[in-house]
């Protein structure tokens, strides 16, 4: 039988790569003395016993449709930068002798900084997804990210990573506080959405002069 302290060293062991993910060794955490290590290391394990993921049950599921909704906190999936708040998800599942097509809807807030005015704001990003489960060996190899092979006797399935991937892929490529974002005023550097900076503007941007120039000596009109 294990000593406690060896218990402990056991159990430290197995969580330390989970520290490691959230940033905390080698810093805060080894700053600690041993038994408020313990007591950190306890707390995020029955936290992990604890959480309600995105996993589906399919053992002993009827054939037909069936509708799940889920909420996680972003952090509990993977979702760090830009996300915050919690993950939602509303499925439709529906099952065959064969076969489990899964429609999922996903609705998450994240924060941005504005790519014209560098305001920071919050947008509400809904996205999906469409999956396929298949019962048996992938014998064709297919690498349609949309397709999944089960074992015949699989007994869940876990959307945890379905939802980052498809969150991460939400994230716009350009992030605008609103669509018509006029950006900041290139002289004074005032937010234009806020007013007018009373700075002298010129017809034409100094640094399409070059093309001027050459259209006038091509005659171009």
């Amino acid at each position: 039988m294990l000593s406690k302290n060896k218990l402990l060293m056991e159990i430290q062991l197995i969580f330390i790569n989970y520290v490691s993910d959230e940033g905390l060794a080698k810093t805060t955490f080894w700053k600690f003395d041993y038994q408020s290590q313990y007591v950190y290391i306890f707390s995020r394990f029955f936290c992990f016993l604890l959480r309600t993921a995105m996993i589906i049950k399919i053992s002993n599921l009827s054939d037909g449709v069936h509708n799940y909704s889920f909420k996680e906190p972003v952090k509990e999936i993977g979702l760090s930068e830009y996300f915050t708040g919690e993950a939602q998800a509303d499925v439709e599942l529906k099952k065959s002798h064969n076969q489990i097509i899964l429609d999922a809807k996903l609705t998450l807030k994240a924060n941005f900084e504005c790519d014209r005015c560098t305001k920071e704001f919050e947008q509400t990003l809904e996205t999906g997804f469409k999956m396929v489960y298949l019962f048996g060996k992938d014998e064709a190899e297919d690498t349609s990210m949309n397709i999944t092979y089960l074992p015949v006797d699989a007994d869940k399935i876990n959307l945890d990573k379905d939802v980052r991937d498809f969150a991460v892929l939400a994230v716009p490529m350009k992030k605008l506080c609103i669509e018509d974002c006029k950006g900041l005023c290139i002289k004074c550097g005032k937010n234009l959405n806020e007013g007018d900076c009373g700075c002298e503007k010129t017809e034409t941007d100094d640094r399409w002069l070059p093309l001027k120039d050459l259209k006038n000596k091509l005659n171009i009109n």
